[in-house]
């Protein structure tokens, strides 16, 4: 199974390892889209080590690190107005 495109919700909280599962059963002239903002939460990692050995930074904020500028909502379209 192939798939012409990848849509990655909540890019920014998964590892980078994690969001290359489903790119790797993508076709050659795939597309993807990373959804998420890399300035809130990070993944969630459970052992130190891991995290030490660079293992807990997600493939979204790894890209926008590298110069891969992301699209940012002018609008918050899910929390109340008043806050």
């Amino acid at each position: 199974m192939t798939f012409a495109r990848v849509l990655l919700d909540e890019a920014a909280q998964a590892t980078e390892l994690s969001s290359l599962v489903p790119l790797m059963k993508m076709k050659a002239e795939a597309c993807v889209t990373l959804v998420g903002d890399h300035r809130q939460l990070p993944p969630t990692i459970s052992n130190v080590q891991v995290d030490v050995e660079g293992f807990g930074t997600s493939l979204f904020e790894r890209m926008a690190g590298q110069g891969v500028q992301p699209y940012l909502l002018n609008i918050q379209y899910r929390m109340h107005p008043c806050i």
